[in-house]
């Protein structure tokens, strides 16, 4: 019981120390602020940051796990993504991300505002697409499971995941007047499955 409850007051540290620091970069710049800065806005010291995160990439990428992201919450349950019979994979993929009730609410201004942090950062950008590749992995293996053909699962899980990434940048850059993200993904996963019977 008492390690439980020390694990999830350092999982609560470290979430409310990567939102604050993914305050400051928003307002003052990513790049422009060095971790002894960093540090000691967050009024912490520069060992206690590093206890938390290797680097400031770390910081802004954990903020993708916080409660009202969504993003890692779906990426996860692709995991354990069935294709029923049929039922195509691009079926498949929009009912396993809306079953993430997270993404039905995932359209705080300070969402938008990471998203775009991560979009517009090359080492942040580089940093989320290792942990993306990763995750692409294990996707496919899901897929595997249910299409029984590794070459199709892996171009699925790849093609699932830039359309999942393309819902998300879409939204962040707020091309699309306001519409939930929710909705965003639907588009966007409908145009995958449309473009993939087009003729």
């Amino acid at each position: 019981m008492t390690s439980d409850w020390r694990t999830q007051t350092r999982d609560l540290i470290r979430s409310q120390l990567a939102l604050s620091a993914t305050d400051i970069f928003a307002a003052e710049g990513f790049d422009g602020i060095t971790v002894d800065a960093l540090a000691h806005r967050l009024g912490v010291s520069r060992a206690t940051f590093f206890r938390y995160f290797a680097t400031k990439e770390d910081a802004v990428i954990a903020t993708l796990d916080a409660p009202d992201a969504g993003y890692t919450e779906a990426l996860d349950a692709f995991s354990r993504i069935d294709v029923h019979p049929g039922e195509s994979v691009w079926e498949a993929t929009l009912r396993t991300l809306t079953s993430v009730e997270t993404l039905h609410t995932a359209d705080s201004p300070a969402m938008r505002e990471r998203v775009r942090m991560v979009l517009e950062t090359p080492s942040l950008r580089a940093r989320f697409q290792d942990d993306r590749r990763a995750r692409e992995a294990r996707l496919a293996d899901a897929l595997d499971r249910s299409l029984r053909d590794r070459l199709s699962a892996e171009v699925a899980a790849a093609a699932a995941l830039s359309a999942l990434d393309v819902a998300w940048r879409t939204w962040a850059g707020d091309e699309t007047g306001g519409s939930p993200f929710i909705d965003v993904l639907r588009a966007t996963v409908g145009a995958l499955e449309a473009a993939g019977t087009r003729r």
